[in-house]
């Protein structure tokens, strides 16, 4: 099913979703050279974003559960 989620929005998604990305090969180099500083530089970008992209999730919500039916039935127990 196909929501109408403005457009801020899904632009910011991929933008976290990229910079989550971008953190993996730091993280990954870390873990196989047994770097530490590598290991809490890659899980610092990772976890950042990730994060920020949560947030991002719950503003969405916030946005359309007035106007999207199936956002709003969320509420309702």
């Amino acid at each position: 099913k196909d929501l109408d989620i403005p457009e801020h929005h899904i632009r910011m998604a991929h933008l976290l979703t990229w910079l989550t990305a971008s953190g993996m090969p730091i993280l990954i180099y870390g873990l196989i050279a047994l770097n530490p500083w590598a290991i809490i530089l890659g899980n610092f970008v990772v976890i950042l974003p990730k994060v920020w992209f949560v947030d991002r999730m719950n503003w969405i919500y916030e946005d359309m559960k007035d106007t999207q039916p199936e956002f709003s039935s969320w509420l309702k127990y």
